[in-house]
C-alpha cells in the first residue's frame, strides 16, 4: 500500500478515536465510530505478508 494512503488512513483511525472519547453529544460519538470503521476497513482487506 502507498505510505501516503496509509498514513492518510491511520490519521483517520486516531481523527475518529479522539472524537469518540471526547464527544458530549452522541452524535459526534456516532460520526467518530464510522469514520473508525471506514478506516479499518482498507487496512482488513490488506494481504498479509509474512516475510
Amino acid at each position: 500500500m502507498n505510505p501516503l494512503i496509509l498514513a492518510l488512513l491511520l490519521f483517520s483511525l486516531g481523527l475518529g478515536t479522539i472524537l469518540t472519547l471526547s464527544s458530549s453529544h452522541w452524535l459526534l460519538a456516532w460520526m467518530g465510530l464510522e469514520i473508525n470503521t471506514l478506516a479499518i476497513m482498507p487496512l482488513m482487506a490488506q494481504h498479509h505478508h509474512p516475510r
